[in-house]
């Protein structure tokens, strides 16, 4: 049967009065939005010239013309036989090269998740070796627009199948590699560092393959060997996360091997592991195995793999330029009555006699140490003689300010019933919003603890006393929610700020056990604390999984559902966090819920159980004026969950559709967006505090006086190496991609050798950092990276005065140093360098030494005592290591401002991230310029994971390789991969099937007979001419307009034979039928809105019963 491809599909279905080309949402995929034959040149697609639209438009006159659609495809793939014909080869050839970015494989790709029946679905579930040749579907429908959705299905059946099939060749080498790393490296002869070291790579290797393709056995295999990895470390004496069953039975769909919740407050027994018999290895060889720091990097690389919380959110488009600035409409927010008072005014209100809470904290560490961590460090300070590694601990105007806004918001003067008790603090990055929300938490302990003891309420709980419109403020604990890659950095500041053991602190991961933590025998209800001094800093990922395990999925139809609709629960929820109350719910990166979905639910289900909330965001607006609408309704503004407000949304929506078709500079666009965000923003009166670095305090300075910061592009060309070891990572990245068969996309972890790669490319990725002991042999094997970073090391230590490096062409340019008398010579500079993996530190250390520099590192594994000892040999003028390296992992609140120079080896995830990072030097008392220099290697994802950081564009247009750009957005987005199709020069057939084996064929002989039952599909309208863009041509005249309708009337009639096993010839499965039932309410994902839907369609539909072989339903090859 001949092969269905993008051109061909899309060639046929222009005939139908110009579609797809006249669809809204297909507009804004392509960006094409006046047809492919508008009469205006600059108005035609991208990289057509008028010529090739009149060739282009008669070869589509001549497709059309050719009797059958064997013909048609043979005409169009140029096959044998077949006369050349203008415009063919070029819309082949334009077709296959823009077609895989546009997204349309992907939006197909989650059609078949949502439905569970993604070809490893059906693998899974069926148990099977194979899923079976390509399904071909040969519906006697007449609608020649469902012929051609069929045909764009079936392409992206294929794509998905080759990337399967290839994955599934390696799957048998991975599962022998990582178990050879046991039997045959660790088992003979002594372990060393380097077989640990392979052994934590293979095993990762493997559970990735093995979740994958998530069957029973692999997903068993995978966790005896991360059991055994566990107990191989845990006998080197390394303190890993308990992992041991809970008491009692756990609650329904969670497994009862979940790792129990981490009290922060006390100190947990850590019980070791036992071995699974994988490996046998003598304790005391793992006891003489390494030193404490060889202990620490292996530690640090299975935290990379297996340990840390990963952050389970949608990597996000970067927004239309016209968005930018619009999140800073009429200025700030919330400041009404603070704007003109001092702090000393602002704190007294606030009860602060001091000018801090009571249960604050009066100092700081430079090392990020808190009282927690070591008291002594903290205890019997002279006031008048402070160590020089504290300081005090202030606050500034606009976190006062802040927290007296916020206190007005969500409290009364007057009892009220339905109060509103939520605010939206969309401050910009930098200003605080996690202190001032720690602020908020201590001003509700403060007046619980007035009222029990009737002691004086602060002034402004005298003026508003009713917290929500309430009497009585009830004692309940407190939650705070954010990116899993932030809990660390709460806790870090909630100890900071709040005295030891004032309140206890509770850690609720994806990890943790939530039966165990929320029952009645958990270590919340243990608390010795009263309610409302318990906090728990519960993780994204972890309250969506337990959405996801506690609620059904709403059936609505996508017409009638609404981004506020509550779904049931699927059992009891008393064990869960949604069975219980908190008196302050703070969403921490609020921005990742505001699309209407199981995230956005998620967070409207938990807020519900919020006597306060608390939504923070640096940027309210986003992509369109909807996201502001999304974060009213978290904050709990009734408005935002009406029909009067989704009215308005599909109104706006509608008003920048309209406004994109002008030319003017997009000048329509955004006073489109303005009046949107204006009118949005009144809503919101009250109940929004917004405030940028640019604002000013009460005396008119702006909020950080500090000296500006100096950011500097260094986009690295990467060696041929290099490009060929990142290439091949690329191609697991989409095969892994590709077997994605679940909902949702994947998270950071997914990228993790890739980067790593990046960093610093090595061809086998399970063997362990190699070690240099010449320049020589590691300038043969070196990371462009690395060496640019050594070298730019070297240069801003040869002297404090030296000028910026600068880059062009791929390459680092060192202004010259001219010469003074060595007496003049200073030499006092700092470097901090960020590498985004702490197990890469040994490696880089060792380049540095190469050149003559010594350094300093920091990880999570260290004790505080040795990190604290590291940054004191920072400070110590006499100390010739005046490079520090650090991650993520451990640096939380560490002030490094005696260095000015930030390198970030690897471009972190987030702009809140960059400014963690560059806040280590950039920060009081920073009295010089911080200048700040990116490493990104040219044409790789460090260009777009920066640019989705910064929430822009600009270092797109650096790709040399723009195809490769656009593949790897797709990509981080977690897109399934699509890929041109083949070239169809050869015959444009596919190559027929082997002739099945005796056996084979007698199985198909017992096969069933199928029914072929003929219904009418309803009547469609006649095709309107006005819907063609104008110079579209129009052919076929008989043919009637497509609508998406039709694809669901389609999905409606496909009723399958249920002993069809789809291994067996290819067919349809077997679950299609629940899928079909399941779609008759949705519609197709390429219309925005009901105003896109076009009429029904009639033709007949096909229902497939018992008594047939599912390959005649099918017309599949036999």
């Amino acid at each position: 049967m001949p092969t269905h491809k993008g051109p061909a599909a899309l060639a046929k279905m222009h005939a139908l009065n110009g579609a797809p080309w006249q669809w809204p949402t297909w507009q804004g995929l392509t960006g094409i939005r006046h047809g492919l034959f508008p009469d205006d040149d600059t108005k035609l697609p991208r990289g057509w010239t008028r010529q090739n639209a009149v060739d282009v438009q008669s070869f589509f006159r001549a497709y059309q013309q050719q009797p059958t659609e064997e013909a048609k495809l043979s005409f169009i793939a140029n096959s044998k036989g077949v006369s050349a014909y203008p415009g063919r080869e070029f819309w082949n050839a334009w077709v296959n090269r823009y077609l895989p970015t546009w997204g349309i494989h992907a939006l197909i790709v989650e059609e078949l998740r949502e439905f569970e029946i993604h070809p490893l679905t059906i693998l899974m579930r069926e148990g099977t070796p194979t899923f079976g040749r390509t399904p071909r579907p040969t519906y006697p429908w007449s609608s020649t627009l469902l012929e051609c959705l069929q045909m764009l299905v079936q392409r992206s059946w294929n794509n998905i199948r080759m990337q399967i099939n290839r994955m599934r060749t390696q799957h048998t080498e991975i599962e022998a590699a990582a178990l050879a790393t046991f039997k045959a490296d660790l088992e003979i002869g002594k372990p060393t560092k380097a077989k640990v070291d392979r052994a934590i790579r293979a095993v990762a290797r493997w559970k990735e393959c093995a979740e994958l393709f998530n069957t029973p056995d692999n997903v068993k295999k995978a966790e005896d060997m991360l059991a055994e990895l566990r107990a191989i470390l845990e006998g080197l004496g390394a303190k890993l996360k308990k992992r041991s069953e809970p008491k009692g039975k756990c609650a329904e769909v969670l497994p009862c091997n979940c790792p129990p919740c981490t009290v922060v407050s006390s100190s947990q027994d850590i019980s070791f592991i036992g071995h699974t018999g994988l490996c046998k290895v003598a304790a005391v060889d793992l006891k003489n195995l390494a030193t404490e720091e060889d202990v620490s990097d292996l530690l640090n690389l299975f935290d990379e793999y297996f340990e840390q919380e990963v952050n389970d959110h949608d990597i996000l488009d970067p927004p239309a330029a016209e968005n930018r600035d619009l999140n800073g409409v009429d200025g700030d927010f919330g400041m009404e009555l603070e704007a003109k008072m001092s702090p000393a005014s602002l704190a007294i209100s606030l009860g602060f006699r001091t000018g801090l809470p009571p249960s604050f904290n009066r100092y700081r560490h430079r090392s990020g140490i808190t009282p927690w961590d070591d008291p002594q460090l903290f205890t019997k300070v002279n006031p008048d003689d402070i160590p020089e590694y504290l300081s005090k601990l202030r606050l500034h105007w606009h976190q006062l300010s802040g927290l007296h806004s916020i206190a007005r918001s969500v409290f009364s003067r007057e009892i009220v019933d339905a109060f509103i008790a939520g605010i939206l603090i969309g401050d910009g990055v930098g200003l605080g919003k996690s202190a001032q929300a720690i602020l908020f938490i201590t001003l509700l302990m403060q007046v619980l603890y007035c009222q029990e003891r009737n002691r004086k309420l602060p002034r402004i709980i005298e003026e508003y006393p009713y917290l929500a419109g309430k009497e009585k403020i009830p004692s309940l604990p407190h939650l705070i929610v954010c990116p899993g890659t932030l809990v660390a950095q709460w806790v870090n500041e909630i100890k900071t700020f709040l005295v030891p053991r004032g309140v206890d602190i509770f850690v609720y991961d994806s990890q943790t056990n939530a039966a165990e933590f929320w029952g009645p025998d958990g270590p919340l209800a243990r608390s010795k604390h009263k309610p409302h001094n318990r906090i728990v800093v519960a993780s994204h990922s972890a309250l969506f999984r337990d959405m996801s395990d506690t609620h059904v999925e709403s059936k609505k139809a996508k017409r009638t559902a609404r981004p506020w609709d509550s779904p049931k629960a699927k059992r009891s929820l008393d064990r869960t966090i949604f069975g219980h109350q908190f008196l302050t719910v703070i969403v921490d990166e609020a921005h990742n819920m505001r699309n209407a979905g199981r995230k956005h639910t998620a967070a409207l289900r938990l807020l519900q159980q919020a006597t306060v909330r608390l939504i923070m965001t640096a940027t309210p607006l986003h992509t369109s004026s909807k996201d502001i609408a999304a974060m009213g309704r978290l904050v709990g503004i009734p408005h935002f969950s009406t029909e009067a407000a989704f009215e308005e949304e599909r109104e706006d929506a509608s008003a920048v559709r309209r406004a994109k078709k002008l030319d003017d500079d997009g000048e329509a666009v955004q006073f489109e967006q303005t009046q949107a965000v204006k009118r949005l923003q009144g809503h919101l009166t009250g109940h929004f505090l917004r405030r940028t670095t640019e604002s000013e305090d009460f005396q008119g300075n702006i909020l950080i006086p500090l000296p500006p910061y100096k950011e500097i592009m260094g986009i690295l060309n990467l060696t041929e190496r290099e490009r060929k070891i990142i290439t091949d990572r690329t191609e697991t990245v989409k095969a892994a991609l590709a077997c994605v068969s679940s909902k949702g996309r994947p998270t950071e972890a997914f990228y993790l050798e890739y980067r790593r790669a990046v960093a610093y490319a090595m061809e086998n990725p399970n063997e362990p950092w190699p070690s240099f002991q010449t320049l020589e042999t590691w300038l043969e094997a070196k990371s462009t990276k690395m060496d640019t970073c050594a070298r730019i090391c070297k240069h801003y230590l040869a002297r404090d005065d030296v000028q910026d490096v600068s880059f062009a062409d791929g390459q680092p340019i060192f202004p010259e140093i001219v010469a003074v008398p060595k007496e003049q010579v200073q030499q006092t500079r700092r470097i901090l360098i960020y590498s985004e993996f702490a197990s890469m530190a040994p490696l880089l250390q060792n380049v540095l030494q190469l050149y003559t520099i010594p350094s300093l590192a920091i990880n999570g594994k260290l004790s505080f005592d040795k990190r604290d000892k590291q940054v004191k040999r920072l400070y110590d003028d006499r100390d010739p290591a005046r490079v520090f390296i650090f991650s993520s992992v451990g640096a939380a609140g560490l002030n490094l401002s005696i260095a000015d120079v930030v390198i970030l080896l690897d471009q972190p995830w987030s702009a809140q991230d960059e400014n963690q990072i560059r806040g280590r030097a950039w920060r009081q008392p920073q009295k010089k310029t911080v200048k700040t220099i990116h490493l990104l290697a040219s044409d790789s994802a460090d260009l777009l994971i920066h640019d989705m950081a910064r929430q822009k564009r600009d270092m797109f247009d650096a790709f040399v390789n723009k195809e490769l750009g656009e593949e790897w957005s797709q990509l981080l987005k977690g897109y399934a991969p699509d890929a041109p199709d083949a070239d169809d020069a050869d015959d444009g057939m596919e190559k027929p099937a082997p002739k099945p084996s005796k056996k084979a064929k007698q199985r198909r002989d017992h096969k069933k007979q199928l029914v072929v039952v003929d219904r009418e599909l309803p009547e469609i309208s006649e095709p309107d001419s006005a819907m063609a863009s104008e110079g579209d041509i129009t052919m076929g005249g008989s043919e009637p307009e497509v609508t998406s309708d039709a694809l669901s009337s389609a999905a409606n009639v496909s009723d399958v034979d249920e002993d069809h096993n789809p291994a067996s010839d290819g067919g349809v499965p077997r679950e299609a039928e629940e899928a079909a039932k399941r779609t008759r309410s949705r519609r197709n994902p390429l219309f925005s809105s009901d105003d896109d839907q076009p009429a029904p369609v009639k033709g007949r539909a096909v229902r497939v019963r018992e008594g047939a072989t599912t390959s005649e339903a099918s017309g599949c090859d036999s």
